[in-house]
């Protein structure tokens, strides 16, 4: 699931003037994990966004099912 979000990241030309993306992951109840003002402009690269992608706890919830 972690690569999969990586290449939909990748997928889409991601910039200050461009994409911005957040992530919401649910089951039973949803969770924000990150939303689309997490960075600000040259913060927002593919790099940044796959960083917030590996880390806990979204890396572990995403493993559950």
């Amino acid at each position: 699931m972690l690569q999969f979000l990586k290449d939909m990241v990748k997928s889409f030309n991601v910039g200050s003037n461009k994409t911005h993306i957040a992530i919401v992951t649910y089951s039973t109840r949803a969770v924000l994990e990150f939303n689309f003002d997490r960075f600000n402009g040259s913060q927002i690269t593919e790099a940044g966004y796959n960083s917030l992608i590996e880390r806990d706890p979204i890396s572990e919830r995403l493993y559950l099912y």
